[in-house]
């Protein structure tokens, strides 16, 4: 956004302010029986191909390719039950996709403290954290050699872990750092460069060189309210 767009409060805050809906369009296709938790936008193949991603609170995903120029948006859509079935309480969940096989998808269940791993509607792997996942994103660059294709970066508890499901040491946990003292982490997001930022309940976000695993830079008090709840999160922007 440009500077004058941008509207600052007290200590340099930053103030929401109003977007326009230009268009809309409904997809029929999205027939969950329980709360959606997490939506994801993707591009997909094509100029006018988008992958729209949904996941309810019992794990259920939902993938749908949409046509965005076409009167009717849907091309067409499959359906992923749950690995365990869907048993148990619900609880919040997310998704996100592989930026090179859109193929790919990653679902993170919080109470049942796993990710599984999806090709297109095929099990690949699930991955068990010791904290209950908060936020999960499939790195644009990965600067350690490792295809980023294959690896997670998960907030989980107070920690920053990342993850290679094509390794079995550790459960394919293959990196772990700890966050604020006392703090919830609740939200990661990554850079093409291989940055990755974290936010939670310090209202902070503090950003990391994956070489080293130190932390680059700290933006104390960027949000009002912890980051990565409902009225905030966090992400890179070009």
């Amino acid at each position: 956004m440009e500077e004058e767009m941008l509207s600052r409060g007290k200590e340099s805050l930053l103030i929401p302010i109003n977007a326009q809906v230009i268009s809309s369009s409904v997809v029929d296709r999205c027939p969950h029986r329980s709360e959606i938790q997490s939506v994801v936008l993707a591009e997909g193949e094509g100029d006018s191909c988008l992958i729209l991603g949904t996941v309810d609170s019992y794990g259920h995903l939902i993938v749908s390719r949409l046509d965005t120029v076409a009167e009717d948006i849907d091309r067409a859509s499959y359906s992923v039950p749950p690995h365990d079935s869907g048993v148990g309480e619900g609880s919040w969940a997310g998704l996100c996709f592989s930026p090179t096989h859109h193929s790919t998808v990653a679902v993170a269940r919080e109470l049942c403290k796993s990710i599984d791993i999806y090709d297109q509607d095929i099990h690949i792997r699930s991955l068990r954290t010791l904290w209950y996942p908060s936020s999960v994103r499939f790195p644009q660059c990965f600067p350690q050699g490792s295809e980023c294709s294959s690896i997670l970066a998960i907030t989980e508890g107070p920690q920053l872990s990342i993850w290679d499901f094509r390794m079995h040491n550790n459960g394919g946990c293959v990196q772990r750092v700890s966050g604020p003292t006392g703090g919830i982490l609740y939200s990661v997001c990554t850079s093409p460069s291989g940055l990755i930022a974290v936010g939670g309940t310090d209202r902070a976000v503090t950003i990391y060189d994956p070489r080293r695993w130190s932390a680059l830079s700290r933006w104390v008090g960027c949000s009002k309210y912890e980051v990565g709840l409902p009225a905030s999160d966090v992400t890179f922007c070009s």
